[in-house]
């Protein structure tokens, strides 16, 4: 009970934290903190093509009741040289788009894409600055990848109540389905992952660098493939709530003090009590540092592998964990 109690104040901590960085941008002053203007164009065989320019961005994309896709500006950005109302109002495209790529530059850039079905590819570039980027209710039929070359901007900006702050880049999806596999590749300075009932085909390949990185899977959310997470450097945290996963687990850190937590059971989901289990192989690598590992209500069908590596690291079995394969726990201070 203790540690069920504990768990479903994370994800309330969690879910209000997200909360919070929604509202403190949808709320900011438009055009102090976004603007500039992106280039909105289709290329042969269906590939819709955005460019940002080197000022934070505000974009978000849709799709009407007959499949035609809209993109629409957010916070004084405009389009394709537009003036601000009619880039507000948006521009309404073909549904015969196939492959969407987003290529955005520096800046701190906010992309928001919703209640849209794409036939192909999806690929989201923040390039340099990071920024805020959110699906919700969103269908791939082929891959995922959002990807960023360098963190997040270093320079303050005002917040929705004038008071200028340090941005925090983040990613965010909801409710979606990727027929394909899903890779996330971003740059050092930190950044939070929120995956919530996501359902991946093949592999989801999850990669980090340098930063206080913040990492979750929950409500009932399944990888067809492997689930590949690489922390990186930094004080990071790893979480799994009722996630399955068809083929191996691999999480591995870093440098820093990281926390990993493995909950097989997520009773917080939306869509009901589920239990997630691992089908085959887990391996965890804490990398440097003083780490903890957590599982509690766990399933693994395959071998299971936990190396604390250096530093001082603990082990917490919060109970009702089955290990049906070999398991192994190298420089742990088990309870």
């Amino acid at each position: 009970m203790k540690s069920s109690t504990y768990f479903t104040k994370q994800l309330v901590i969690l879910s209000l934290t997200c909360t919070a960085l929604i509202s403190s941008y949808s709320q900011a002053g438009s055009s102090e903190i976004y603007g500039g203007n992106v280039k909105v164009y289709v290329e042969k065989h269906g590939k819709l093509k955005i460019a940002g320019d080197k000022q934070p961005n505000g974009l978000t994309i849709s799709s009407t009741n007959d499949g035609k896709i809209v993109v629409r500006s957010r916070y004084g950005t405009t389009i394709n040289g537009l003036d601000e109302n009619a880039s507000r109002n948006g521009i309404t495209l073909s549904s015969a788009i196939k492959d969407i790529e987003i290529k955005l530059d520096k800046g701190y850039d906010y992309i928001r894409i919703s209640d849209l079905n794409v036939t192909g590819k999806l690929k989201i570039d923040h390039s340099e600055g990071g920024g805020y980027t959110s699906l919700n209710r969103v269908v791939i039929t082929r891959d995922l990848e959002i990807k960023s070359k360098k963190g997040q901007s270093t320079s303050p900006i005002p917040d929705y109540r004038g008071m200028r702050r340090y941005p925090s880049s983040s990613v965010s999806l909801y409710n979606i389905k990727i027929g394909g596999k899903a890779k996330v590749d971003l740059a050092e300075h930190g950044y939070r992952l929120a995956f919530t009932d996501v359902d991946v085909r093949k592999d989801l390949d999850v990669k980090l660098k340098d930063g206080k990185d913040r990492i979750s899977l929950s409500g009932c959310s399944n990888v067809g493939g492997k689930l590949k997470v690489d922390t990186g450097k930094g004080d990071d945290s790893f979480s799994s709530f009722g996630t399955s996963v068809g083929r191996n687990l691999e999480i591995k850190g870093s440098d820093g003090e990281d926390m990993f937590s493995i909950i097989g059971d997520d009773s917080t989901s939306g869509g009901g009590d589920c239990r997630g289990a691992v089908t085959r192989d887990t391996t965890i690598n804490m990398g440097k540092g003083d780490d903890t590992l957590r599982i509690s209500t766990g399933l693994f069908e395959g071998r299971f592998k936990a190396d604390g590596s250096r530093g001082s690291d603990t082990y917490e079995d919060l109970g009702f964990n089955e290990f049906n394969g070999q398991s192994k726990f190298k420089d742990f201070e088990l309870p």
